[in-house]
């Protein structure tokens, strides 16, 4: 067996029980602690499970996923999806970038730009792109979340709503057939909705781990959006979805733009 069927099959498991047992694991598998040990950090790391003494746990909707493992996670496919949408950028838009990581990846190759107007409300990314002198970086005040250096709050919601740009770029918790694009947070919700419609265009850019996936605060659906942004998604069913209903697409393996 592939390591990764042996991975589907972990997850399966969990989400039908909610937890599994290494030793469970190891003699379904006919295999070594070591290999199942391996197998758990790796989806730890993707944050698709929980590990915890003896063996691993359902993530909650609303339990987000460390900043590390989610930089860590697919980190190839984040860099190539946030190369192929800052393709979308044009000289002097006036753009927004969230918090996620997805979306960071868009930085290095925005800085090739000279002027640029970029709204966020992620000191991180605030940072990043005040590296380029000639941007004019416009950081959203409000409570800042020390987890991931972002601001939040009444404040926040309140300058975002008289802020209009051209393009948003935002990522997501989960991108589920049923459910529509959610996230873990019921203030990242509610800035995108509001960036979502104060923008002329809004791009969600996503690794192929969001598929299928649903957290608890669901902010846009698939019709609202201008183009979804991923990065080799083989999951038929959803490809399927996508053609009937003629959602946008973009699949970031095959659309390096120059």
């Amino acid at each position: 067996m592939l390591k990764e069927e042996r991975q589907e099959m972990i997850l399966d498991y969990i989400k039908l029980y909610g937890s599994v047992k290494t030793a469970e694991l190891t003699k379904s598998f006919n295999t070594t602690r070591q290999t199942i040990h391996n197998d758990l950090d790796i989806l730890s790391e993707k944050g698709k499970l929980k590990r915890v003494h003896g063996g691993a746990v359902r993530i909650s909707k609303s339990e987000e996923p460390s900043i590390e493992a989610r930089r860590n996670s697919n980190l190839t496919d984040k860099t190539i999806i946030g190369q192929v949408a800052a393709s979308f950028v044009n000289e002097r838009d006036t753009i927004f970038l969230d918090v996620s990581t997805t979306v960071n990846e868009m930085i290095p190759h925005l800085l090739a730009y000279e002027h640029l107007t970029i709204v966020t409300y992620s000191l991180e990314a605030a940072y990043l792109l005040s590296k380029q002198t000639t941007f004019d970086i416009i950081m959203i005040g409000g409570r800042m979340r020390n987890r991931d250096l972002a601001t939040e709050g009444t404040q926040t919601l309140q300058s975002l709503r008289n802020i209009f740009v051209d393009k948003c770029f935002l990522g997501a918790g989960g991108v589920s057939m049923v459910a529509g694009i959610t996230d873990y947070h019921f203030s990242d919700s509610e800035i995108r909705k509001i960036m979502i419609q104060n923008a002329t265009e809004a791009y969600i850019l996503f690794d192929s781990s969001k598929i299928n996936t649903i957290t608890i605060s669901k902010y846009v659906d698939f019709d609202t959006v201008h183009q979804l942004i991923s990065y080799d998604i083989r999951d038929t069913d959803f490809l399927n979805f996508l053609n009937e209903n003629q959602i946008p697409f973009i699949d970031a393996k095959n659309n390096l733009r120059s």
